[in-house]
């Protein structure tokens, strides 16, 4: 009788157990890191996280130690630094390993040497970023592969300061005569650009700033351009005959858009202006 009783408990017991594990989510989120692989130049750094879970990850470098470091072990995460390239300056990689409980991951970073850096280029940057005021998200190592990119040669070609609280209300950027690309959205205190020494500017992004007043007329390869949700009155195109996309949304100035004769622009976005009454594509023959 004993028996009996104690093997129906059993089975009760199993029951209960087995219905209590059926209620886990069969599709649960698994950890995952935030990113696979990553790019770094030398002295440059990230932050590599862990997604979906609670509990304490594990950081490690399983390859490559002589090339990264790692820094500030957090729950879940850890600062990845890049620290040397390879002999000669070849480009190397490393591996972080995290392990979350029995589970191992992996994340791959590709080490780039410094940049090669044009001396008169070099000096007026760092001159410019000590001029800016304190507060901004500006980073003084210019071998950021987020925010600098330079070519072969040591030249500055790319300039991405998008979001980054700038404080300035004019910024000029006619020292730097090999620019091709500027970003500086999404800085609301932005009212004046200077751009008049850059002649291979392609690339202009300015959203959501204070620009009031933009001369283009000295960058004659300008080919994408964004002015949207800017205080921007007017702009002359007429030297800018290279214009592919232009990007000119929720505006309350601008009142007329002259876009005429400009064969190769392809693109045009420009809606909720509210003061625009005229736009002028004449002669846009490629304007999809």
């Amino acid at each position: 009788m004993i028996i009996k009783k104690l093997y129906a408990f059993i089975i009760a017991f199993a029951l209960v157990l087995g219905t209590s594990l059926s209620t886990v989510p069969a599709n649960a989120a698994k950890p995952k890191l935030a990113q696979s692989a990553t790019v770094l130049r030398v002295k440059d750094k990230t932050t590599l996280k862990m997604k979906n879970y609670k509990k304490k990850t594990k950081w490690s470098i399983k390859s490559g130690k002589s090339y990264i470091k790692l820094s500030s072990k957090k729950k879940s995460s850890v600062v990845v630094t890049a620290k040397k390239a390879g002999a000669s300056n070849k480009v190397v990689t490393a591996k972080v390993m995290a392990k979350a409980g029995n589970k191992k991951l992996y994340a791959t970073f590709t080490i780039l040497p410094l940049y090669k850096m044009e001396a008169t280029e070099k000096d007026a940057l760092n001159t410019l970023i000590k001029s800016l005021k304190s507060g901004s998200g500006i980073s003084n190592n210019l071998n950021s592969e987020a925010q600098y990119k330079w070519d072969t040669n040591g030249h500055l070609i790319g300039l991405n300061w998008s979001d980054r609280e700038l404080n300035e209300e004019s910024l000029d950027l006619s020292a730097f005569s090999y620019l091709e690309t500027v970003s500086l959205g999404d800085n609301a205190a932005i009212g004046t650009i200077i751009l008049s020494g850059c002649p291979k500017l392609n690339s202009l992004k300015l959203s959501d700033t204070a620009v009031t007043n933009l001369d283009v007329s000295a960058n004659p390869e300008l080919s994408v351009i964004d002015l949207s949700n800017t205080g921007l009155a007017s702009i002359d195109f007429s030297k800018n005959l290279k214009l592919d996309t232009v990007k000119i949304v929720d505006n309350i100035a601008i009142t007329s858009l002259d876009l005429s004769n400009h064969t190769t622009l392809t693109k045009l976005y420009c809606y909720n202006n509210d003061a625009l009454t005229e736009i002028n594509v004449d002669g846009c023959t490629a304007l999809k």
